[in-house]
């Protein structure tokens, strides 16, 4: 088994909360859309982090983030957290 970092630009999710927030309902489930759009002016950062752990679970299960659907992985969040 591997160890690896997943890395995302924070930037890169504030330009699609700006330009492209129909992107949004397509990659994220209502849940997640809420979680992070609770987050005010953070919200882009909750983003990155939701896509980077998406990416990180594609790839540990060898499928990748194009070999599923965007809502075949999720998080939900619980009193104990994430």
């Amino acid at each position: 088994m591997y160890v690896g970092v997943d890395m995302v630009k924070a930037a890169r999710w504030e330009r699609i909360c700006e330009k492209f927030p129909s992107r949004l309902e397509k990659m994220f489930t209502e849940e997640e859309r809420v979680h992070c759009e609770s987050k005010g002016k953070n919200k882009a950062y909750s983003y990155a982090a939701l896509w980077a752990a998406r990416e990180a679970a594609g790839k540990a299960l060898g499928i990748g983030i194009l070999g599923s659907g965007f809502g075949d992985a999720y998080l939900s969040w619980t009193k104990w957290g994430a």
